[in-house]
């Protein structure tokens, strides 16, 4: 049984397309108490943020181009749905890109045309542009973690919390 919390019940399918969009609803929620000076900071932050190691680049962002900030949700399903981030991380010469909004259990990563998922632990990345999805940072049902990637090693370490 599949259960979507928080995302609106209603579905918006593409013709032809196998990619889902649902738009997030709130429902259930708990509301943040933001003051003027929290909205402010929330308001200067950027979109995503690009680091340069010595010899490449890695893109961070909340979810996929061309919806980088996740105000919907694209569950992809075929190579075409990450075309547009595959090519903006291309312009941005980025090889690698790190993005969450997925609440998977472990993390997932997309090569060789097509999405790996894998359990919380160890992997080495190759030198090719790669997508990885993380774990939430959130509280999630046992499928919370977080990342820690070694640039000089290219060893990923995704632990649970």
């Amino acid at each position: 049984m599949a259960i979507s919390l928080g995302l609106a019940h209603t579905t918006n399918k593409e013709a032809g397309s196998k990619n889902l969009r649902e738009t997030w609803s709130y429902k259930g929620e708990i509301y943040a108490v933001l003051n003027a000076a929290n909205i402010d900071f929330l308001k200067q932050l950027p979109e995503y943020v690009i680091e340069t190691t010595v010899d490449y680049r890695i893109l961070f962002s909340h979810f996929l181009f061309p919806d980088i900030t996740g105000s919907t949700t694209v569950i992809p399903r075929k190579k075409k749905a990450l075309k547009p981030h595959l090519n903006f991380m291309k312009h941005k010469t980025c090889l690698y890109s790190f993005v969450g909004h997925s609440h998977i259990n472990g993390f997932a990563f997309y090569w060789g045309c097509r999405i790996h998922f894998r359990e919380f632990g160890y992997k080495r990345l190759s030198k090719k542009q790669q997508i990885i999805f993380g774990p939430a940072l959130a509280i999630n049902e046992g499928r919370s973690g977080y990342m820690i990637f070694d640039t000089k090693t290219f060893e990923l370490s995704v632990i649970k919390i």
